[in-house]
């Protein structure tokens, strides 16, 4: 059953990532560099790893995961709009 949820938050420096469960609350969080190298082309693919890296450390199962999704939808629609249509699974209240 789809139970957890993964929050992003692109910034310029730092991509911050958390787990929460379905009600919101947080399982866990962490950072990774955002490497803003190539106009930003890895990116997507760090915060792809590092989301994958997270559900085997906690010995989840992709079915476990219900939606990955931004912090705040408006500012990751400025920084980058493929982000947006990327990660923006969750329902608009909890984005």
């Amino acid at each position: 059953m789809a139970n957890h949820v993964f929050g992003v938050d692109v910034g310029g420096t730092t991509v911050k990532l958390g787990l929460f469960d379905i009600n919101g609350n947080v399982l866990d969080k962490w950072e990774i560099p955002t490497r803003t190298e190539e106009n930003g082309k890895k990116i997507l693919p760090d915060i792809a790893a590092s989301i994958e890296a997270k559900i085997a450390e906690k010995n989840l199962t992709k079915e476990d995961i219900a939606g990955v999704g931004p912090r705040r939808r408006l500012s990751l629609r400025i920084l980058h709009p493929v982000l947006t249509y990327c990660l923006c699974c969750l329902p608009a209240e909890l984005c």
